[in-house]
């Protein structure tokens, strides 16, 4: 790994931007291909190129195919300038992995949590993990350039501070961003909703990619929605947009744990659906089920 980037190196233009996020997006690149993409101009993208080689951001790698003529020199993200670090916070998980700054996954964990924990709790086994992937990888804490945390519920995205979660009461207002700053003072760090960030993914390099508008259902402890709106995350004006496990579906159905009555989520989430199994299971309704139940030593799960 090379020296991470100081401040004042992480402030792009917006064309330099632009060539990073089609390299990250599509791969190794020549200087024709990134300028018919973009639309630059041969010189525009040549001084571009020129600017992000010299701060170690992008790197020259082997030679593509020939058009003809000479074979073109390709470009692509320098993964060895530094780390990015994804965290995964469940009602019941917490799922890390560890990148190098071209996205390619270097380590991934996962182990049980309990999101009713206290934030400095939980926040600080994720800080801890980060920190030994990087040690087994032989780097330091110092050249973390980005984490991106994803949280179960709605997000003051501006402030990154969650907003009367349901699911995790005692995190609300909490300064996630302030937290994990203590232990990476380099690191750009985001916080959003859980399933924005799996819908951004999608969108980016999953089956939404090349979608304009779609929605993105997420069925677990809760069950959420992530929006694209025309290529973009939207979120709403205070991060709850896609919050739909707390509709209503009927008046007089089970209380919720929000404190409302027959909401999608208590309705149809992960454990409803462990909880009409058991009943199946138990009832002799389902056959299959209550060997299912059998053996998994009486316990029913989604």
């Amino acid at each position: 790994m090379v020296a991470p980037l100081n401040l004042q190196d992480r402030t792009l233009s917006l064309a330099e931007a632009r060539v990073l996020a089609l390299l990250r997006q599509s791969g190794p690149q020549s200087r024709a291909e990134l300028a018919e993409h973009l639309r630059y101009s041969r010189a525009n993208i040549t001084a571009v190129i020129k600017n992000l080689l010299a701060r170690g951001i992008i790197e020259k790698l082997g030679l593509g195919e020939s058009q003809g003529g000479r074979r073109p020199r390709l470009y692509g993200i320098n993964g060895r300038l530094g780390y990015v670090a994804g965290v995964d916070i469940g009602a019941t998980s917490l799922d890390l992995a560890l990148a190098g700054f071209d996205g390619v996954i270097l380590e991934r964990l996962a182990e049980p949590a309990d999101v009713h924990e206290q934030p400095q709790i939980l926040l600080g086994r994720a800080a801890g993990a980060i920190e030994r992937m990087i040690e087994q990888h032989g780097g330091s804490a110092e050249q973390v350039l980005a984490i991106g945390i994803g949280v179960p519920g709605p997000v003051q995205f501006d402030e990154g501070v969650l907003v009367a979660p349901p699911l995790m009461p005692a995190w609300e207002s909490f300064s996630i961003r302030e937290f994990m700053s203590q232990r990476f003072s380099a690191a750009n760090i985001t916080v959003d909703n859980d399933v924005n960030v799996m819908a951004i993914g999608e969108s980016y390099a999953g089956a939404g990619k090349g979608i304009a508008n779609f929605l993105f259902l997420k069925i677990g402890t809760g069950i959420g929605c992530g929006i694209i709106c025309q290529d973009q995350i939207y979120r709403g004006c205070d991060g709850a947009a896609g919050d739909v496990g707390h509709i209503c579906i009927d008046y007089n159905g089970p209380v919720c744990h929000c404190g409302n009555a027959g909401c999608l989520e208590i309705m149809a989430a992960g454990p409803a659906i462990a909880a009409r199994g058991l009943g199946a299971a138990v009832s002799g309704e389902s056959e299959q089920l209550a060997a299912a139940l059998a053996a998994n030593n009486g316990v029913m799960t989604a």
